[in-house]
């Protein structure tokens, strides 16, 4: 079967998640924790980052949006790109700029918070795992923050940077998709799975995968209310109830 290794709480990761629930397909999910997953993720794909997936014939593919499209090669139904060729370029552009800064300063904004409260961050990116590596990975928290302030580039400005980008990205989505409710071509395409995928960590969606622990920590639940009336929010949710099923295809 079809494995999918991953972070739980992550936008990237749920880009790959929503395309093999979308299409069905059966897959087993190995979930990491950041920090500890560097080892095996670099022995399996030679590089650190998630998501990697690994096929059925043992094929090896990092990075997101190529897993995407390479899903889309082998599993062509339900499609998510558009068979017009001037649309499916429209899509890639709308990909292709949220896979890049507003992914990263969306993430790095919320890090500000979470970076602060080692019990959540713990609880959002230890699930799935059994309580003694829970319970280990908290203590290690305290040690690493100095790391993940440097590789996050998390700075004096990093709040406001990413908080002003979120906003703009989600006006983006509100204004786009405002005449049919989607961003290119009238149909759900790639371009508005990975737009609400990248949105998804400053929305309160209604999708397990991407549900944060219970009670939210004032601090996060603060940064998630600045967006919660805005119409790209709404536009987020919208995608997410009708186009992101509930889990059925994963092991």
């Amino acid at each position: 079967m079809l494995e999918l290794h991953m972070f739980p709480m992550s936008h990237f990761n749920e880009k790959v998640r929503w395309a093999l629930d979308y299409k069905d397909i059966p897959h087993t999910r190995i979930p990491y924790m950041p920090g500890p997953h560097a080892g095996k993720n670099k022995k399996l794909s030679g590089q650190e980052q998630t998501p990697v997936v690994r096929f059925d014939e043992g094929d090896v593919l990092a990075g997101s949006t190529d897993i995407v499209l390479e899903l889309e090669k082998r599993f062509p139904e339900p499609a998510l790109l558009p068979q017009d060729e001037k649309l499916r370029g429209q899509a890639m552009e709308i990909v292709e700029q949220f896979d890049g800064d507003i992914a990263v300063k969306e993430r790095r904004s919320l890090f500000v918070h979470l970076i602060e409260e080692p019990d959540y961050l713990c609880a959002m990116f230890s699930r799935g795992q059994t309580p003694m590596k829970r319970f280990v990975y908290r203590r290690m928290l305290p040690l690493v923050k100095g790391t993940m302030r440097s590789k996050m580039d998390i700075h004096a400005d990093a709040l406001e940077e990413g908080n002003i980008l979120t906003r703009e990205a989600f006006d983006f989505v509100a204004e786009k998709s405002a005449e049919t409710g989607y961003l290119v071509g009238g149909q759900f395409t790639i371009a508005d799975l990975t737009a609400a995928a990248i949105l998804a960590p400053s929305v309160e969606v209604p999708h397990p995968d991407m549900q944060k622990p219970t009670p939210v920590v004032p601090r996060v639940q603060a940064y998630l209310d600045q967006f919660a009336d805005h119409p790209g929010a709404a536009w987020v949710r919208s995608m997410y109830r009708k186009h992101r099923v509930p889990l059925k295809a994963a092991a």
